[in-house]
């Protein structure tokens, strides 16, 4: 069985009560099955059972005299429960490959006698990749088929808690404070009467959705526990605020020694410690040694009294936030404390270019979740700032996350216009919102900048202009289809050595050919018709790959969601209800209609020429010849974008 549930959802206590309970069965009836739990966060290269349980049974848990082959005997035999914790935890410190490897193995464990229980996030993995690591089934060309590697596992989900299970667990939570504290009475009450009323006024004023997670209710009733402390206005980030600082704070008076050491180095440094642990290599990114902590995030930190480094370091990690899982090994006391504080540390700092590539990988949906209820939204302007200068790769739903901020968008489409564009400004100005009712930009705005940047940017601006713009030409839109056109003929013809003999071939310096110059040769052709003229096809198929293929071995991750790749390129993706791609194989575009764009008169007069030149095909050939005169490159907005409906998606006549 897979249990599958959000963060707070109550996984890992569900899987501890689990252990505990059949632990205590086996012990009053040994012929109950042994409990077993892998903590999946520890999990990065063990790829083999072997390795994974021998890690567990040898190092973390040494037992006497194990041997692999009786493990696997008892669990064939169901003598076992295995309980597998964290899958989305193992997933973080793994590449996708790793991971599909990794549970192939978990396979191993399935029998008709045995029993294995994983519990983890499911927005862990893509859609295409949870269906085939936990039904079995992969994509085939058009069709999903079973893997024989692949077991089918029972899904279920957790569920929130519910107004009654809300209320039922403050209760108890509640009396539970007070009980292990020896509290009788409070504030004139008695201990129960308290809690009665602590309960309802909680209910009244904080938001149903807010209390629905377990590990959020329990954070309420941690501060609600002081009859003071007021419960107005939370939101998620301020109640994780509130809670930590609460913490440190009670660490601090609970210990008046650390007193000399403020809250504020506190904080940061636990800060520091999140996201340092989140995103180093080696053991899952919530656990992390204590000799494995860097010095370096405690050396401007006030010293106290610590007599060298080591102290030091020592005096701030002792916090109620991490607890001690074996000698040395430390974690924190929950996973969504440790999002908190990366989020935290997230939106005060300024990025280097290449941590842009640490954050693309590491930036989770629950992250996401409590920058956005920040109470300072303006973290993406200042990551903007250093993004430009980043070479990537980048995910595509990283570059996405820059489009939630409007005026920002409007910032990046001015600068887009500019010599100051950059990939960045393409791939979220062309990477839009479908549909979105706030996006500040009209198609026309969105496909001018594109198309200016297929004529005029570097190789790798333009390819990816070019990608964004096929893109929106195979959704529908005419006018994204002439602008593509025209701009890619337009790039040809300013970087054409021999302008006035365009008939036997297009030859453009090695310098200045790249794989927009290839998709013009290799994936568009002429055609003829008596209503028409010459009609420009292109090979929209072949054209998205090449692109693809040359944006993603660069500046962008090769998505493994099809949902993402479908934003890139929309070949990466068949439609789940059947075999049939999405879209049109060919767009088709009268010659005209690409010529009247072009501005200039002597340009025209050269894009004309390629057109009507003879042959099908056009022929783009690379010369390595650099002592001839080259034709100049120009800048002079040199397309007219604008609306236009006689574009035809289709082959055949163009209106």
């Amino acid at each position: 069985m897979a249990i599958l549930g959000g963060y707070g959802k109550g996984k890992t206590s569900l899987a501890l009560r689990l252990v505990s309970q059949q632990a205590e069965r086996h012990r009053n009836d040994p012929t109950e099955r042994i409990p077993i739990l892998i903590r999946l966060g520890q999990v990065v290269h063990e790829t083999q059972l072997e390795a994974l349980f021998g890690k567990e049974f040898t190092a973390r848990h040494p037992a006497t005299d194990f041997r692999f082959q009786t493990l696997m005997h008892l669990n064939a035999e169901g003598r076992l429960l295995v309980i597998l914790d964290g899958f989305d935890e193992m997933k973080h410190a793994m590449s996708l490959a790793d991971f599909r490897a990794t549970f192939k193995e978990f396979n191993r464990l399935l029998g008709p006698r045995a029993k294995v229980l994983l519990l983890g996030r499911p927005n862990a993995l893509p859609t295409e990749a949870r269906t085939h690591v936990l039904r079995g089934m992969r994509r085939v060309g058009s069709q999903m088929v079973n893997d024989p590697n692949f077991g089918t596992w029972r899904e279920e989900e957790i569920a929130f808690f519910n107004e009654e299970e809300v209320e039922s667990f403050l209760r108890a939570y509640l009396r539970h404070l007070l009980s292990a504290r020896g509290i009788e009475a409070v504030s004139g009450l008695s201990a129960d009467a308290f809690v009665d009323s602590r309960v309802r006024e909680i209910v009244s004023k904080v938001s149903a959705d807010l209390l629905s997670r377990p590990v959020q209710a329990r954070i309420v009733a941690d501060l609600a526990y002081n009859p003071s402390f007021m419960l107005d206005g939370f939101t998620k980030y301020t109640l994780y605020d509130t809670f930590i600082r609460a913490v440190i704070d009670r660490d601090m008076e609970e210990k008046r020694a650390r007193a000399i050491i403020p809250f504020e180095p506190r904080f940061s440094f636990q800060q520091n410690l999140a996201w340092w642990s989140w995103t180093k290599s080696g053991e899952g990114q919530g656990y992390f040694n204590r000799d494995e902590i860097p010095p370096y995030l405690v050396e401007r930190l006030p010293d106290g009294d610590a007599a060298d480094t080591a102290a030091k370091l020592n005096e701030y990690i002792v916090s109620s936030l991490t607890e001690e899982k074996e000698a040395g090994v430390l974690y924190f006391a929950h996973r969504s404390f440790q999002e908190f504080l990366v989020a935290d540390h997230l939106r005060t700092i300024q990025l280097t270019p290449d941590q842009h590539v640490t954050l693309s990988a590491a930036l989770t949906p629950d992250i996401r979740g409590f920058l956005d209820e920040a109470p300072d939204q303006t973290h993406l302007a200042k990551w903007f700032e250093t993004l430009t200068a980043c070479s990537g790769p980048l995910s595509v739903e990283y570059l996405r996350y820059f489009q939630s901020d409007v005026a920002l968008v409007k910032t990046i489409a001015a600068a887009a216009k500019s010599d100051a564009c950059s990939p960045a400004h393409i791939a979220i100005l062309g990477i839009t919102h479908d549909g979105a009712a706030d996006w500040p930009l009209s198609d026309v705005e969105t496909i001018g900048i594109l198309a200016h940047a297929i004529v005029s940017r570097d190789r790798e601006t333009s390819s990816l202009a070019a990608l964004c713009l096929l893109r929106m030409a195979h959704g529908g839109s005419r006018t994204a289809t002439k602008a593509f056109v025209a701009a890619l003929l337009l790039r040809v013809a300013q970087r054409v050595r021999e302008p006035g003999d365009v008939d036997k071939s297009l030859t453009i310096a090695s310098q200045k050919y790249g794989v927009l110059e290839e998709v013009l040769s290799s994936c568009m052709r002429k055609t003829r018709n008596v209503t028409d003229g010459i009609i420009v096809e292109i090979d929209i198929k072949t054209a998205c790959q090449l692109l693809y293929d040359n944006v993603t071995s660069d500046y962008l991750t090769e998505a493994d969601d099809p949902e993402l790749k479908a934003l890139v390129t929309p070949y990466a993706i068949i439609e789940p209800s059947g075999s049939e791609q999405k879209g049109p194989t060919k767009l088709a575009l009268a010659a005209t209609k690409a010529i009247e764009a072009v501005k200039g008169k002597e340009t025209r007069e050269t894009v004309e020429k390629i057109v009507r030149a003879r042959g099908e095909r056009f022929n783009v050939v690379k010369v390595d010849d650099r002592t001839r005169r080259m034709y100049s490159v120009r800048d002079d907005e040199p397309l007219d974008i604008a609306d236009d409906a006689d574009v035809s998606r289709i082959t055949g006549p163009v209106a």
